[in-house]
């Protein structure tokens, strides 16, 4: 009978064993060694894309056609990378397509299930469906673009008709002229239609607000007849709203929306800053980012 009652004890404590033992021995109670100044790169998906292509392409390529070429990417198998020169167009299941011209345009409209890339400057004519997007020189988009995950362009990007931006979209600069979808932008300069000028801020009479403005509630910033400077951040567990003339300095972050009905700033040229909306962020006509604009939930350009 004792045999059964120290079995029973001992299958009744065995859950609770690993917990006792760490609060006896307590292996992890020094904190993890976590890198302070570790950072995103908003530009690490085409980083990364470009140099596992330039060591397939100087390793492991070879020939396989006039206009073909096999290589192997960080996937251990082999891809077929499709070549073209100043036009490209067509639809493409299964080939990497790559132009290599300088000078690049759609002549007829491009569907990729895999990565497009191209040398230099890129001219859309058509509509365009890609997975990812990389572009050596500008892109112009004069025709509805779609992505699925990203785009990285080493120049200025100009979106000039109603896309659908990706997971992941990176330039130079951006200037956004139609209707748009995204999730996160990083440019210099993210330049919704015609540009605002800081130059107009100082000319005028201005109201000044210095600090950063914390609020558990909705934030809703509108002026008329002056405009307004933060020399701080926005933050707040609610909407953010601002409309009508206002410059911030600072960060901009909301829990839950950030709103940009009309002409207002966010940063200085040469300082990176942040406006993240964790469950949407609305950029309407005449808004102006130095830096990203980030969403977990909707991102659109309402123009």
């Amino acid at each position: 009978m004792v045999e059964y009652f120290v079995l029973f004890t001992l299958l009744l404590l065995l859950p609770f064993l690993p917990g006792i033992a760490e609060l006896l021995i307590r292996e992890d109670d020094n904190p993890l060694d976590i890198k302070q100044d570790f950072s995103k790169d908003p530009a690490f998906f085409g980083k990364s894309f470009q140099k596992i292509l330039a060591q397939a392409l100087l390793q492991r390529s070879k020939r396989i056609s006039e206009d073909s070429i096999e290589v192997v990417l960080s996937t251990g198998k082999p891809e077929i990378l499709r070549l073209y020169k100043n036009t490209v167009g067509g639809k493409h299941m299964m080939d990497i397509v790559f132009a290599e011209d300088t000078e690049v345009k759609t002549d007829s409209p491009l569907e990729s299930y895999k990565e497009v890339v191209v040398n230099g400057n890129f001219t859309t004519w058509h509509p365009c469906k890609v997975r990812s997007l990389l572009v050596f020189g500008n892109l112009n988009v004069n025709y509805s673009l779609s992505v699925v995950r990203w785009v990285h362009v080493e120049g200025i990007a100009k979106i000039r008709a109603r896309s659908v931006l990706g997971v992941n979209f990176y330039a130079r600069e951006i200037k956004i002229t139609a209707p748009c979808t995204f999730k996160r932008m990083f440019a210099n300069k993210v330049q919704i239609g015609e540009e605002v000028k800081e130059e107009a801020f100082k000319k005028e009479e201005a109201h000044y607000i210095k600090g950063t403005i914390r609020s558990k509630g909705s934030l809703n910033i509108k002026t008329e007849d002056r405009k307004l400077i933060i020399e701080g951040s926005l933050i707040s567990d609610e909407d953010i709203v601002a409309e009508g003339g206002i410059w911030i300095k600072g960060d901009v972050f909301s829990h839950a929306g950030v709103v940009f009905l009309k002409n207002v700033v966010v940063g200085e040229a040469g300082k990176v800053k942040s406006v993240v909306g964790k469950k949407r962020v609305v950029l309407g006509q005449k808004v102006k980012v130095y830096g990203y604009v980030h969403t977990d939930g909707s991102g659109v350009v309402e123009i």
